[in-house]
């Protein structure tokens, strides 16, 4: 009886394992050459159809891709964009790509508009959203961590929200204008936080079938200083804004520093998700959830965990492990936040830091060249941090991958429940004595294609796609994951084409 149960439970392992460990099919498309080099893709969209829209910035033009099921590339577009319109955000929903632009009619004066392509009849139109006044010559929405702008789109496509705030120094009010999708009528305008003496961050944006809108980000309580006194010098508010109405909901953080929160919109809940520090922001000692209830609007469930001590082992290996954990991860930021079927929602960041290289220059003048060094910044896109929180709100599990690169050349989607890591590294994987597995290139090394996957249960397996060898590479980073495929495009001046996992 022993034996036939320890070959049953021998039997169930391998079969858990072969259920997420299995290779995904790739297949490529037929090349074609491209019109407009340029590999500045803003949006990659596939409809339910298996048609693939591509929206690229091109200096002075907007290019709009389309390709037929089977990628075959069957329009292109090119729209010119004015020297004084810029790119500001992106949704697509059913057939439509929408790319916002803001205008500077004036120097106190903002049009938004919205170029609308739809990728089955090949068509563009494009629409004034809203025009306002601003102070100064400032941007209307502008990446500066002063002014923020925020969209969001329903998971019906029927609501549009954007969210941005007045641009006024002396108020941090914000505006929250609702609209119908299809035709970009506005369904209502209400403002947040109107009037308030402290400085507010929005962090997130998310609308309901219903039209709600709810907003998130931090109020400062004091300056705009992360810390007083030792102490966190903000608190998360949450605001749940409607034609009339505007309610406000403290999100108490226990004497803990988190940098961002996002949100995670579901049927009849909210759930908050962030990453938690006891030291500082930037620094991560685990992670953070908060439930909240949409009818009541109150908060019923918060949670705070530590990271799994697998987390340090699979980043620093096995004998560093715990005396890291003391020290905290430092300088993750929240890339993916994906939630299943079953409302378990899972976290995935990437350690982004930048350091200064100095070079002397001895090498570097060449014939007639002065010989003169200098600094120049360098990135570091470096580990990778997953964390599945339960629909109830508790962290189930948490996994770590090493890894070592100067590009942001992963993507990670869900699967048949488990999440999938498609990136680029060296051509092989190295397996370092600690147990660890490093995930880099080096310098003289040839790329490959890499997928890391982590079943429900946290379990994790990894195999190499393929090896580069053909004077290109694919860009999973922009790629895009749709009717159970996952499309990336190649990289190339000229000749592309496009690899299929499914």
């Amino acid at each position: 009886m022993r034996i036939l149960l320890s070959l049953l439970l021998i039997f169930m392992f391998n079969e858990l394992v072969a259920q997420f460990s299995s290779e995904l099919n790739m297949s490529k498309s037929l090349e074609y050459v491209d019109k407009v080099n340029t590999d500045s893709i803003i949006s990659f969209y596939t409809n339910k159809n298996g048609q693939t829209g591509i929206i690229r910035d091109s200096k002075k033009n907007i290019v709009f891709d389309v390709f037929d099921k089977d990628l075959k590339k069957i329009h292109t577009q090119i729209i010119e964009r004015h020297k004084k319109e810029t790119i500001v955000g992106d949704l697509f929903f059913g057939n439509e790509m929408r790319l916002f632009t803001e205008y500077a009619i004036k120097k106190n004066e903002r049009i938004l508009y919205c170029h609308i392509f739809n990728i089955e009849d090949n068509t563009h139109s494009q629409v004034k959203v809203y025009e306002t006044l601003i102070a100064g010559r400032q941007a209307l929405y502008s990446e500066m961590k002063d002014h923020k702008i925020a969209f969001a789109l329903s998971n019906d496509g029927q609501y549009l929200a954007i969210a941005s705030d007045n641009l006024d120094k002396d108020d941090d009010s914000f505006l929250v204008r609702v609209f119908h999708s299809n035709t970009l009528e506005e369904v209502y305008t209400n403002t947040f936080l109107d009037n308030s003496p402290n400085y507010f961050e929005l962090q997130d944006l998310a609308i309901s079938n219903e039209g709600v809108a709810y907003s998130l980000g931090k109020l400062y309580l004091d300056g705009r200083s992360e810390k007083k006194g030792g102490e966190a010098n903000y608190k998360y508010v949450l605001n749940k804004i409607n034609n009339g109405m505007n309610k406000a909901l403290s999100v108490e953080m226990d004497d803990l520093h988190v940098e961002t929160m996002a949100i995670s919109l579901m049927e009849n809940k909210i759930h908050l998700l962030g990453l938690f520090s006891e030291k500082s922001v930037g620094q991560v000692k685990g992670g953070c959830s908060f439930l909240v209830d949409l009818e009541t609007f109150r908060i019923t469930s918060n949670t705070q965990a530590d990271l799994p001590i697998e987390v340090f082992e699979e980043i620093y290996g096995i004998g560093r492990a715990q005396r890291k954990q003391k020290k905290e991860l430092s300088n993750f930021n929240i890339d993916y936040l994906l939630t299943d079927d079953n409302g378990n929602t899972y976290i995935v960041a990437e350690e982004f830091y930048i350091t200064s290289s100095y070079s002397s220059g001895s090498f570097m003048g060449g014939v007639g060249g002065g010989g003169f060094g200098g600094s120049s910044s360098v990135p570091h896109y470096d580990d990778i941090l997953i964390l599945k929180f339960k629909s109830s709100g508790e962290l189930e599990w948490g996994r770590g991958l090493f890894k070592r690169s100067n590009e942001h050349s992963y993507n990670a989607f869900l699967k048949d429940g488990n999440i999938n890591i498609i990136l680029n590294s060296g051509k092989d994987l190295l397996e370092k004595e600690d147990g660890r597995t490093k995930i880099s290139k080096g310098f003289l090394e040839s790329s490959a294609l890499y997928r890391f996957t982590f079943s429900k249960e946290g379990l994790e397996s990894n195999h190499k796609i393929l090896d580069y060898k053909e004077g290109y590479r694919y860009l999973p980073e922009v790629g895009t994951y749709s009717n159970n495929k996952f499309i990336m495009m190649s990289s190339g001046k000229r000749r592309k084409h496009f690899a299929i996992l499914d």
